[in-house]
């Protein structure tokens, strides 16, 4: 059940001048890290993690909160001038963005893009707000079969995001599937083709940035 007292005071605590100025400039920084290739939202909330520990719980959720969320738009924006997803997630961004931009519909393409990204912001937090408590007694039911049949339709969006190239998508993201078993089984806590190296026990780190 949803505690909706909780739920008022935590919204009191957010609209507050000072969480609404670190969550302004969470969103300045996030955009900044989003448009630079290779970096991305958990990378900008690593960086910046240490400046909120002098900081209250509500404050640094904001300011942290804040760079997700700008990171998220920001990778749309090389996605669509450079024709280079910024984050993963713009990587759908680029394929009709980055034409609309060579079709001198850039600045289109940036409304699009900014319109859709606070839209979906605001529908995913409501709706995260009311069904978490069933998402997490659903998420617990979840085992082996389920995680293979969620990464096999992982792999499948991404032959179909391919577009003629789908035997490429397909064989680039069994790639990164396979890449992604490297490391220490976070389940089992069992070594998985580290080949006796300890330096693969933390997995590729290039591909966590």
């Amino acid at each position: 059940m949803i505690d909706y007292v909780a739920l008022l005071e935590a919204s009191l605590q957010l609209i507050q001048p000072f969480s609404i100025f670190l969550l302004f400039i969470g969103v300045v920084v996030g955009v900044i890290i989003g448009v630079l290739p290779g970096l991305g939202a958990p990378l900008g909330i690593a960086l910046f993690l240490p400046f909120t520990f002098s900081l209250s719980s509500i404050h640094a959720f904001s300011l942290l909160l804040g760079i997700y969320s700008g990171a998220i738009y920001g990778g749309s924006i090389s996605a669509i001038v450079l024709g280079i997803p910024g984050t993963p997630p713009s990587a759908a961004t680029l394929l009709d963005g980055h034409k609309m931009f060579e079709n001198h519909r850039g600045e289109e393409a940036l409304s699009y893009a900014l319109i859709a990204s606070v839209i979906g912001g605001i529908f995913s937090t409501i709706c995260l707000t009311l069904i978490a408590p069933i998402l997490a007694t659903f998420a617990l039911k979840f085992g082996p079969p389920e995680y293979f049949s969620l990464g096999l339709f992982g792999i499948l969006i991404v032959g179909k995001v391919s577009g003629k190239n789908v035997l490429k998508g397909i064989i680039t993201a069994a790639i990164g599937v396979l890449l992604s078993t490297v490391g220490i089984d976070l389940i089992s806590a069992r070594a998985r083709f580290t080949f006796g190296s300890v330096n693969l026990y933390e997995e590729f780190l290039l591909f966590h940035c």
